[in-house]
Order: structure tokens, then sequence, then C-alpha cells
């Protein structure tokens, strides 16, 4: 959606510049729908590590997981639906609604097992592009929430390792 507004944006700042011959705008409105369209076809990736890192730092996860005997069975991460209303600070931006569509929020699992102590775990996670305000760049996936659930022979308890509440990034949504 946001494609073609962003491509006829494009056209029309390089007609105002020094270039005159059409082969340029269309050269560069086309660089601007690829560049697009193959960022969005992607699937999300995440840093496995970066998840069982704050795994492995809790104490209830350590008693029932250990990293040698433990393995992924499952994992699964997609785009979500945006909703700008959702983020206050680009709700009110015009420029925001005609331009963002979507904002790069994923929500995914992981479900993981361990030979040992036959516990089963499913870590449900979401994350947001964020920057880090020195470079303007966007770091694809913070985690903004976390939390496991372990089943270990009828045993369950649930962790959170990071609460929604508690994030103070703001996302990073180019204008």
């Amino acid at each position: 959606m946001a494609l073609l507004p962003a491509s006829a944006a494009t056209f029309a700042v390089l007609g105002a510049a020094v270039f005159k011959p059409l082969y340029v705008y269309s050269g560069v409105s086309l660089a601007a729908c690829y560049y697009r369209l193959r960022d969005k076809v992607s699937h999300p990736e995440f840093d496995e590590l970066e998840i069982k890192d704050f795994l492995y730092e809790n104490e209830t996860v350590k008693k029932y997981f250990h990293d040698q005997t433990s393995y992924v069975i499952d994992q699964h991460q997609e785009y979500d639906k945006f909703n700008i209303e959702d983020y206050p600070e680009y709700s009110e931006s015009a420029l925001a609604r005609f331009f963002n569509v979507d904002c790069n929020t994923t929500s995914g699992y992981l479900k993981m097992c361990d030979v040992e102590t036959d516990a089963r775990m499913t870590v449900h996670f979401k994350t947001m592009p964020w920057s880090d305000g020195k470079y303007n760049c966007s770091h694809p996936f913070m985690f903004t929430d976390l939390w496991a659930e372990i089943n270990c022979k009828g045993v369950y308890e649930k962790i959170v390792f990071i609460d929604p509440k508690k994030v103070n990034k703001k996302i990073f949504i180019i204008l």
C-alpha cells in the first residue's frame, strides 16, 4: 500500500532536482520499489542465541534445561498487522499515516525440549524496530515482550523475562 505513494514522492522530489531525463526518474522509483518489496517479502528472522541468553540466566529455567541437552523443536515468527493508533508518537502525524502501512513489529514463539528432564518450554516474544538515536539507523528486532511457559511432568511454571510495560524505547518508523 505504501509502495505507490513512496514511489510517487520519490519521483516528485527528483523531478525538482537537477536530473532531467525520464530514465533517471524511472530508475530511482524502480530501485525504491525493489528494495521495499525485497524487505517485505523476506521472512523475519530473530537471533536464537539472544533468546537463549535470556533463558539460561534464569534460575528456574536452569533447573529444567541445560545447554548441552536442550534443543529447539519448533519456531515461528511473523509480521503483526499494523495499527498506527498503538503508537501515539506517530498517530498524530499525517505523513506517518500516509506512508506507513506497516511498522515491522513481529510476534512469534520458540518451542524447546530437554532430553534429560523431559521438560518442554514455549517461549513467546514480540519485537519492534528501534533506533539507537546516535546514527539514526534501525536495528530490526528488539524484544519488547518475552515470556516462557515451562511444563515438566505436570509441573507448570510461567516466567516473564521482559515486561512490555517496562520497555522504555520507542518504535522506529522511517517517515
